[in-house]
């Protein structure tokens, strides 16, 4: 089954039971990527894929507001911290950095529109991602990782690293 998915090449073709999803995530566990990365997705001491987006979620769930978080969450939830690349490695982007020190209430502005769980209309999500946009230092890499981590059962991360991917499967527009 795994090796049928390793290899997505159109949207149609992700279309898979619960099993078999499960299946592909367990084998996606311990690999090496080419630079040496360790894909981690349950618990370990290292952190994971679910850790972060636990980590996430208890923020999002303590504080009414990205600006209201302390720095240290702020920082987590940003990805500049902990295993933060497992959703984009932020770390690298100075004004993306400066922006989420310095003035996290013009993120709050639009993040804060995404509620934690329900559903979503489009127009709000546009309203969020078009609002983020405007923020200087904040692309499409940081508006991702923001959103992935805030609802990660509607969200994925898009950056240099995975968009050709992404294209690959759900088309480019």
């Amino acid at each position: 089954m795994a090796s049928r998915l390793s290899a997505v090449q159109s949207i149609d073709e992700i279309t898979v039971n619960w099993n078999d999803f499960y299946e592909l995530i367990v084998s996606r566990n311990g690999r090496v990527l080419e630079t040496g990365f360790v894909i981690r997705v349950f618990d370990d001491p290292e952190g994971s894929y679910l850790q972060m987006v636990d980590s996430c979620q208890d923020a999002f769930e303590r504080y009414p507001s990205f600006a209201a978080m302390p720095d240290d969450l702020r920082k987590i939830v940003a990805g500049f911290t902990g295993t933060g690349r497992y959703f984009g490695n932020m770390g690298l982007s100075g004004q993306f950095m400066r922006t989420v020190n310095q003035a996290p209430e013009l993120i709050a502005r639009s993040l804060d529109l995404i509620p934690l769980e329900g559903e979503l209309v489009p127009a709000l999500i546009e309203k969020c991602m078009t609002s983020m946009f405007e923020i200087q230092g904040i692309d499409i890499g940081g508006t991702t990782r923001f959103l992935t981590v805030k609802r990660p059962d509607l969200f994925l991360p898009v950056n240099g690293g995975n968009r050709p991917q992404i294209r690959q499967v759900f088309g480019s527009r």
